[in-house]
């Protein structure tokens, strides 16, 4: 009877979340939602890999608010939304498997199980160079698998090896959407197209085009395809 009870509480205590599936591929990388309950906002938070006892923690932090991280893994534990972010960079197919998102406890950690497969696609390409010169403009196209045909697709900047922020993303197929000097269109057959007007030498920088995966849920990834170099050079004075 001891060693039931003891099984059971085993059972209620380790979990808190049905497994979710994120998919990404080669070269690219994804970034994980991992939300958890507002009591626990002051404990540290780890991604490990499964199963139970979860040994292998490829990044964990106790700091709050500010991304931390271990070789191609960082997370960032936002306490104002009770939600943790985890970054995979440089995926392998190798990568492929379960994880966990845990919340570190006393006794018992609190775990919710993440399937993470990587499959290779050589409809997309993993990296492109585009050159531009000041005060004209590019159009960068960023092909991607038929998996994310339905999905949001987006451009953003890369301010370092964790943040790759973006202001703006085309929802629709065959409609243009448009953000300051951006305007991105997705022809809806494996292609998107992010049009930048007025360029400055500012710009030069890398970039990720990407999509989101139901981003607003609780089952919410962003997915990065393929890394843009752009050079905006000054043109070539005669």
């Amino acid at each position: 009877m001891k060693v039931l009870l003891v099984f059971s509480l085993f059972l209620v205590s380790v979990g808190g979340g049905e497994s979710r599936t994120v998919r990404g591929y080669p070269g690219g990388g994804v970034l994980i939602r991992c939300r958890y309950e507002q009591s626990y906002t002051s404990n540290p938070k780890y991604f490990c890999v499964a199963p139970w006892p979860c040994m292998t923690k490829p990044v964990r932090t106790e700091v709050k608010n500010e991304w931390r991280s271990t070789g191609r893994f960082s997370l960032l534990d936002n306490t104002s939304s009770a939600e943790f972010w985890v970054m995979i960079r440089d995926l392998t197919v190798q990568d492929s498997g379960t994880y966990n998102c845990a919340v570190d406890k006393t006794f018992i950690d609190f775990y919710t199980p993440v399937d993470l497969t990587v499959r290779e696609d050589l409809s997309y390409e993993k990296s492109i160079s585009v050159i531009g010169h000041v005060g004209g403009g590019v159009n960068i196209s960023c092909k991607y698998p038929q998996s994310l045909r339905n999905h949001p697709k987006f451009l953003c900047r890369r301010v370092n090896t964790t943040d790759c922020n973006y202001t703006t993303s085309v929802k629709e197929s065959r409609r243009w959407s448009n953000e300051g000097n951006l305007n991105l269109h997705d022809d809806g057959n494996r292609t998107f197209t992010v049009s930048i007007k007025n360029l400055t030498e500012g710009d030069s920088g890398e970039y990720l085009c990407g999509a989101e995966s139901d981003w607003t849920s609780d089952d919410g990834y962003r997915v990065y395809i393929t890394q843009v170099n752009l050079s905006v050079t000054a043109e070539n004075v005669k």
